[in-house]
């Protein structure tokens, strides 16, 4: 708000306690506010001189205009930083420590990646993406993130066939590159985008949220990737042909080390699922029960089931009911560079006077341990 207005409400704040001591009979009281409402006039005169002059002095050098006293609207900086339209000097200060641009020739903080020119999503817009993504099914929640900080890179690990074990430095001499059981694990993120057209009158309003727009349809795309991206990875796993519940259970008990079985849930179908929930133990009663710590879920021998859509979580081997068993997130790693970018081109909607919004988020995925999960498949019994 600006400070005249201030000013001004001060004013006539004064002049109803005025009138109002007035009416009361108190006029000493009454006559000690007059020079009080003097003395905000005088401040009022001084503070609108300044604010015009202020305003004069912004359209002479071509800045945005910033009245004195305004409120930073961090939307608004986005949404203006996005759509190429003048800044105020708060804004620009807000835009160059808190929006990532890529762009040519960019530096620092305003760092480019590469010939993009949009701008990377400000922590309240991220936090919006992630409220919406958790109203979403997805295996990302299963695995382990790791965020990375480039396109590319390398870590070490754990060797890939030993267990890792301290060393006993007295008894030798000299270490070996035998006694450095250790591996290495890489990443090469790439993008991932949706193009969203949205009405040019839309984008003209700078106070609109455009994540309220846009980021239901780029969540449910992103997490339908993702989703795909992870099941691709868990498919390449060799099956283990199953006969029944006995066999699932005997591969929870045997086929993932005891470290491992003690995170590990049963991953399945709708399918599958169904089949499973109608399973009974000797006594007729069901072998799912409920699970405590997640009421909404169900699980056997302790393990909670995790249930997707049969449109995604496909069989291997067409027909077969199938369950993946163990600790996905040992067994892979989903590599997520930080940051959502948000561009926007007015070229391809000519024709239909919209905009089109790119939205584009990075990641890339990498078996860890391939022994952290088995797939189990049995054939769809007939009744």
């Amino acid at each position: 708000m600006l400070l005249s207005v201030e000013l001004k409400k001060k004013i006539e704040s004064k002049k109803a306690e005025m009138k109002e001591l007035r009416d009361k009979g108190d006029i000493e009281n009454a006559h000690n506010i007059i020079a009080e409402i003097e003395n905000l006039n005088k401040k009022l005169e001084i503070q609108l001189k300044l604010e015009e002059d202020d305003k004069n002095h912004v359209i002479n050098s071509g800045k945005a205009h910033e009245p004195q006293g305004e409120v930073l609207n961090k939307n608004k900086a986005f949404n203006k930083a996005l759509n190429g339209k003048k800044l105020s000097e708060k804004e620009i200060e807000y835009v160059k420590n808190n929006l990532i641009e890529n762009s040519v020739g960019a530096t620092g903080i305003v760092g480019a990646e590469d010939v993009r020119g949009g701008y990377l999503l400000p922590e309240t817009h991220e936090t919006q993406i992630k409220e919406l993504r958790r109203k979403r099914r997805a295996l990302k929640d299963l695995v382990n993130v790791k965020n990375v900080t480039t396109r590319t890179g390398k870590y070490s690990t754990e060797g890939d066939n030993s267990k890792l074990e301290l060393v006993n430095f007295e008894e030798l001499n000299d270490l070996t590159e035998k006694d450095l059981k250790f591996g290495q694990k890489s990443w090469d993120v790439k993008d991932y985008g949706l193009l969203i057209p949205v009405a040019n009158q839309f984008l003209q309003d700078t106070d609109i949220n455009i994540i309220d727009y846009i980021g239901k349809e780029f969540v449910k795309a992103a997490v339908r990737t993702e989703n795909k991206k992870i099941i691709t990875e868990m498919k390449k796993l060799s099956a283990i042909t199953i006969k029944g519940i006995d066999d699932l259970v005997s591969a929870l008990n045997t086929a993932i080390d005891p470290a491992i079985a003690e995170n590990a849930r049963i991953i399945t179908n709708q399918t599958s699922f169904d089949w499973l929930d109608r399973q009974k133990d000797s006594q007729g009663l069901p072998l799912l029960q409920p699970s405590l710590s997640e009421p909404t879920k169900k699980n056997l021998k302790g393990k909670i089931i995790e249930v997707f859509s049969d449109e995604e979580l496909e069989p291997k081997t067409t027909g077969n009911l199938t369950f993946y068993v163990g600790d996905l997130e040992e067994y892979l790693t989903f590599y997520e560079k930080e940051g959502i970018e948000v561009a926007k081109s007015e070229e391809a909607g000519f024709k239909q006077n919209t905009t089109w919004l790119r939205v584009i988020e990075r990641f890339d995925l990498g078996i860890y341990d391939d022994k952290a999960l088995v797939l189990c498949e049995m054939k769809k019994p007939t009744a």
